[in-house]
């Protein structure tokens, strides 16, 4: 039988699975609700998992090992999810990694779904051959995964990574995690939106229509809107800085955006790049790539099975 790493990304709302070779090739995929009827949430990814491995047995397929990519701040050596700016709040404190291994007999990695994501870049994606890389996700959050000389740089305590707490604006707007000014109350989607509700209400727009989420702010930035133009121009100027600073840190080859508001930005990455240059030393930025990823959140188990191939391998499972 073919072995193949069954990758799972846990997201707030759905789970993304998929049957993985080591090359990449997805044999099989199921996307599921991650919202338990009975809050049991674990015994919702088992049913996932129990269905998955039936579905790898019908292609002629073993399961080598199960990667997991998962929302929010995850203890990587301990295999749980902490409680702390979780998504997802009925996983909290579980011993996951420890309990699937002990339910299938199979090996298991869990950690942060932005680091899965990197793996994702890494072994199947944009940053293929690439040892120095940063990943930055933008949707709900900002998230980040640095990669150097080809391993995740994880942090004394797994904070590594928080990009989206880098300040680009001292007494800046207001962020979730008690500070100001932080790259996430710029460009994450809520804050996207806040910022274009509060030009709304100081009557600086002409535009009938309400912008209620990151996707409506983009689009009606794209057809020409002033209002939404004037947010983009706020989220493209703070990410560069962010970017720029980043460059100067890490000195990486590649900077990998992925996320559903850094693809609603695809229109104005130029800008982005422009400002990312004026915050960087020269002679770093030169030799930096700044791309979009190719993933999405339905293929986004791609890079938990990296995470596991990464971590673990192939060879050594069968």
């Amino acid at each position: 039988m073919n072995p193949v790493v069954l990758g799972i990304d846990i997201g707030g709302t759905r789970i993304a699975t998929g049957l993985v070779t080591r090359e990449g090739q997805v044999v099989s995929s199921l996307s599921a609700s991650s919202r338990s009827v009975d809050g049991d949430a674990v015994a919702t990814l088992k049913r996932v998992i129990q269905h998955m491995i039936g579905r790898a047995s019908a292609h002629n397929c073993s399961v080598a090992g199960i990667g997991v990519g998962a929302p929010g701040m995850v203890d990587f050596k301990a295999g749980k999810l902490r409680a702390d700016a979780l998504k997802l709040q009925e996983l909290a404190d579980i011993p996951l990694r420890d309990l699937l291994e002990q339910e299938y007999g199979l090996p298991v990695v869990l950690d942060n779904d932005v680091n899965a994501m990197a793996m994702g870049e890494m072994l199947f994606g944009k940053a293929q051959g690439v040892n120095d890389f940063l990943y930055l996700a933008l949707g709900t959050g900002v998230g980040g995964a640095i990669v150097t000389s080809g391993q995740l740089l994880r942090g004394t305590s797994g904070f590594a990574g928080e990009i989206g707490h880098a300040t680009v604006q001292l007494d800046g707007r207001p962020c979730t995690c008690g500070s100001r000014g932080c790259l996430k109350a710029y460009a994450a989607g809520p804050h996207i939106v806040e910022q274009a509700q509060e030009l709304q209400e100081e009557g600086r727009s002409s535009n009938p229509f309400p912008l209620q989420s990151a996707a409506d702010v983009l689009l009606s930035a794209r057809r020409g809107d002033p209002l939404a133009q004037q947010v983009v121009d706020r989220v493209a100027h703070a990410l560069g800085a962010a970017l720029g600073n980043l460059v100067n840190i890490f000195n990486p080859e590649m900077i990998v955006l992925g996320g559903s508001v850094a693809w609603g930005l695809e229109f104005c990455l130029d800008e982005v790049k422009r400002w990312a240059a004026r915050y960087a030393l020269s002679g770093a930025f030169q030799t930096v790539r700044i791309e979009l990823s190719a993933f999405d959140k339905d293929t986004a188990f791609l890079g938990a099975a990296a995470l596991f191939i990464s971590d673990v391998g192939m060879n050594r499972t069968m």
